[in-house]
């Protein structure tokens, strides 16, 4: 008599469930830091983890942030695309030029972390001038949230 030894598959990937559900408490997270103007969106962090997932070619990291993106860019009255092409251009035509000046990766997280916020006011500001709509004024809310996730940046290094 014959028997089969059978092998037990792991149905899914453990990596990239944690990694969904990450993306996942961020579209929640995201939800309600439109109800409550204090808390920051995480857009600085999104774009974190958005360059982190360019770089070593993750696949399902682009997919789930770009679809955070999306709601971000929904809920708050943004082009379409607008923030993934600026992300996009940040990686490869600003980081390469911050990591020649600047060589500690450590310190470039908080630094991408605030440029995040401020770079893609400037970058909205000038798709609208481009398209003659009317530019968006700068608020301290801006920079309220690029300051308050830098602080949590250098927290977390």
């Amino acid at each position: 008599m014959q028997t089969f030894s059978y092998m037990q598959r792991n149905i899914s990937n453990k990596r990239d469930l944690n990694n969904f559900l990450i993306i996942f408490s961020l579209i929640i997270y995201e939800e309600v830091s439109t109800i409550h103007n204090y808390l920051p969106p995480l857009f600085g962090f999104v774009f974190i983890i958005f360059l982190n997932s360019i770089k070593s070619k993750n696949r399902f990291l682009i997919f789930t942030t770009t679809l955070y993106l999306l709601f971000f860019e929904a809920d708050r009255d943004f082009l379409l695309f607008s923030s993934i092409i600026f992300f996009v251009i940040s990686i490869y035509y600003i980081e390469p030029k911050l990591k020649g000046v600047i060589h500690c990766n450590r310190c470039l997280i908080p630094i991408f972390v605030f440029w995040s916020y401020i770079g893609y006011y400037l970058f909205i500001n000038l798709i609208n001038f481009i398209f003659n709509i009317p530019l968006n004024d700068f608020h301290a809310l801006i920079l309220y949230y690029a300051l308050v996730e830098t602080m949590l940046a250098f927290l977390l290094l």
